[in-house]
C-alpha cells in the first residue's frame, strides 16, 4: 500500500535549482472526464492534464532566455519535453489529486 499526504489546494514542487512548478490538485472525477474525453490519446490526456493541473512555473525560459508563460501551448511543450515531461506528468496525473469526499467542500 502507498500512503501519502494530499496537500491542500496548489503546491509548489521544485524539478531543479531555480526550477519549480505549481500543481494544483485535481479531483478524481476531473480526472475521470479528462481520461473519457481522451479514451485512445494518452499524449492528449496527458497535454489535458497538465493544462489544468499546471498554474505557474518559475525558472523555465524560451530558446532566447524569455521566461516561458505556462499557456496551454506552452504546457504541452513543457510535458513533451523528454527531460521534464517524465517528471511532471505523475505530478499532474494523480499525485496530488483530491478525494472524492473533499470534491463536495
Amino acid at each position: 500500500m502507498r500512503i501519502r499526504i494530499l496537500p491542500k489546494g496548489a503546491a509548489w514542487y521544485e524539478f531543479a535549482p531555480g526550477v519549480r512548478v505549481k500543481v494544483a490538485p485535481l479531483t478524481r472525477r476531473r480526472i475521470r472526464e479528462l481520461v473519457t474525453a481522451h479514451p485512445d490519446d494518452p499524449e492528449g490526456f496527458a497535454r489535458a492534464m497538465a493544462d489544468e493541473a499546471v498554474l505557474e512555473w518559475e525558472g523555465l525560459v524560451d530558446e532566447t532566455g524569455a521566461p516561458l508563460e505556462p499557456t496551454p501551448e506552452n504546457k504541452a511543450a513543457v510535458i513533451d519535453n523528454p527531460l521534464i515531461g517524465p517528471w511532471l506528468e505523475p505530478l499532474a496525473r494523480g499525485a496530488v489529486s483530491v478525494p472524492e469526499d473533499e470534491e463536495k467542500n
